[in-house]
């Protein structure tokens, strides 16, 4: 009687250590792969839900790009790994590591799908970052409010405080035209300048 042919599976071991680079999807999604060939749909079905949860984990990343930093997000990338690995992904690293005869299957093939998925995901990232970023126009808006009120002030012997400036003509050589709005309703013609890294306000006869 001939032996049946042992299953053909990735490395699960591989495949976590894969996760530290390409996310827990990746590692969720090979594991999920593996609990199928080896028939075990129930172990397969909850290594898909840790697909779902880290596909909804990288799109709340994306959605916060920009508003948080790499800093702030990198240790829940590493707690979300470990729950991963420690309530789901080591039961098969046990099983293989039991003694399980296996084929190993190529990786070429997932890696060339998981890279490409991180590429994708970096670049959609940084064009949101890029998106976000704020033009030297509305840089100028903020940084230019208290200077504002400060030359009313002290220079028009106003009371009433700047809320907010608008940019309505960009000119050449880092020249603004802009609109401050008063707290009490008024308005007034700004010139705003940029020089060096640098810039000044000017409130011209009214």
């Amino acid at each position: 009687m001939e032996k049946p042919a042992p299953v053909r599976l990735w490395n699960p071991s591989a495949a976590a250590a894969w996760s530290l680079l390409l996310s827990p999807v990746f590692g969720a999604w090979i594991h999920a792969r593996n609990w199928q060939e080896l028939g075990r749909p129930e172990e397969a079905r909850k290594s898909m839900w840790w697909v779902y949860g880290g596909a909804a984990y990288l799109c709340l990343l994306l959605a916060l790009s920009g508003l948080v930093t790499a800093r702030e997000t990198s240790p829940l990338g590493m707690i979300f790994f470990a729950s991963w690995y420690l309530w789901s992904g080591l039961a098969q690293v046990k099983l293989v590591k039991a003694g399980l005869a296996y084929e190993k299957k190529e990786w070429t093939k997932p890696l060339l799908m998981g890279i490409g998925g991180a590429a994708v995901f970096f670049a959609v990232a940084v064009g949101i970052v890029i998106a976000r970023e704020p033009t030297v126009a509305q840089r100028l808006e903020t940084a230019s409010v208290a200077v504002v009120t400060r030359i009313v002030k002290e220079q028009l012997h106003g009371t009433s405080a700047c809320k907010g400036v608008q940019v309505v003509e960009t000119l050449p050589d880092g020249v603004y035209r802009a609109v401050a709005t008063l707290e009490d309703g008024k308005t007034l013609q700004v010139t705003l300048r940029t020089r060096d890294g640098r810039f000044t306000v000017e409130i011209p006869r009214q």
